[in-house]
């Protein structure tokens, strides 16, 4: 899991760093669809008007995060960072698939931490390969370990009551809540694409549960 995690990380900010990153930042976003795709093959989940909705909202909302300003994919190296931005949501699905079938038998916060861990370690090459200062480092340690970490360790818990797919979806969130936190510093971020984006999300979320609850 540590693997998948240092692989997702490393893939997505090699994405952002030569893609242009509302393209990026949605197709690293397509986990969920992945997942439900998955479901539909391995045949957990049937094929229902619902669950094609569902896939129908989600990408609606993913294409208007990828038709923000900046969008451009005219570039070689554009393309390259689309790429990697595929194989970081390749490697979210096979994580989320592994911890939801790991976490009932595991202890969640031991086992978000080792995650966090192993992950940390396997990345370290990318901080010593680049141009930092301490006090950055330092900072971003600190925002990691009080929020990333009890987040890490929530969502362990959660999962134990989730189908992978609607962990994706509900995952999906964090994006909008990001661009709502973006939107109080900056209002100029908050554009009418970005909150119908998550308002569908919220929709596809909504129905995958209803759907479980049936």
């Amino acid at each position: 899991m540590g693997l998948f995690e240092g692989v997702n990380i490393s893939l997505y900010a090699a994405a952002l760093a030569i893609g242009p990153a509302p393209v990026v930042v949605a197709l690293h976003l397509t986990s969920p669809i992945m997942l439900l795709l998955l479901a539909m093959r391995t045949g957990k989940r049937p094929v229902s008007v619902g669950i094609v909705v569902e896939l129908l909202l989600l990408g609606v909302a993913i294409t208007l995060v990828a038709g923000q300003p900046g969008a451009d994919l005219g570039s070689g190296k554009a393309v390259g960072g689309c790429a990697l931005a595929l194989g970081s949501a390749a490697a979210v699905t096979a994580l989320i698939v592994l911890v939801t079938s790991a976490s009932r038998q595991r202890d969640p916060t031991m086992s978000a931490g080792l995650q966090l861990a192993v992950a940390g370690v396997l990345t370290t090459p990318l901080l010593l390969s680049t141009n930092w200062n301490g006090g950055r480092v330092l900072t971003e340690l600190v925002l990691g370990a009080a929020l990333l970490g009890p987040g890490f360790a929530l969502y362990w818990r959660a999962v134990r009551h989730l189908r992978p797919a609607t962990v994706g979806a509900v995952g999906l969130t964090e994006a909008v809540v990001a661009s709502a936190l973006v939107g109080v510093v900056d209002r100029s971020q908050i554009s009418m694409p970005i909150v119908l984006s998550g308002v569908l999300v919220a929709t596809a979320v909504l129905l995958d549960i209803r759907d479980r609850s049936r």
